[in-house]
């Protein structure tokens, strides 16, 4: 992930799953941990992206979400795919969003034997949903980065076997 303001990363291993949990600072004054939550989807998971089993596995809905504001997500397409997202505003000038995806390996080198990564994204921001949405964004999760994108806006991915010869 390129997420340059991240302050953690941690990362679990078990069976063959593999977990990354980012976290990001929070400016606001708001309740809850900012972060990015990458999951490697093994092959033995062949379900399609589920958001209630996505926000499971990162220990729930994180605040200041409800149901009922996951019922109404907002969607695009981007050059890392499809993003789904929710926001929440204090009111106050204070936006939080909780974004998903689902990144496959045509936008992203995939570790080990994964098929698709999940990302799920919690954060809250003072400057509006472009910028909370930022760490979800095709710059951060695609491998190499948007900028590196095609003119079509197809994401180029490296070779393995492009390295250089010792």
């Amino acid at each position: 992930m390129n997420v340059p303001e991240a302050s953690m990363v941690l990362e679990r291993r078990f069976a063959d799953v593999v977990e990354q949990r980012v976290s990001l600072p929070n400016q606001t004054m708001l309740a809850g941990d900012n972060y990015v939550h990458v999951r490697a989807v093994p092959p033995s998971d062949s379900r399609i992206f589920e958001i209630e089993r996505a926000l499971e596995l990162v220990g729930g809905l994180p605040a200041p979400f409800t149901a009922e504001e996951i019922r109404v997500m907002h969607s695009r397409e981007d050059s890392a795919g499809a993003i789904n997202w929710t926001e929440w505003t204090d009111g106050a000038g204070n936006t939080c969003v909780l974004a998903l995806r689902r990144l496959g390996p045509s936008v992203r080198v995939m570790p080990g034997r994964a098929h698709a990564m999940d990302v799920i994204v919690r954060n809250c921001s003072a400057d509006g949903v472009e910028a909370a949405l930022r760490p979800a964004g095709p710059s951060a999760v695609t491998l190499p980065a948007a900028h590196g994108a095609a003119p079509g806006g197809d994401i180029l991915t490296i070779s393995p076997l492009a390295a250089p010869m010792p």
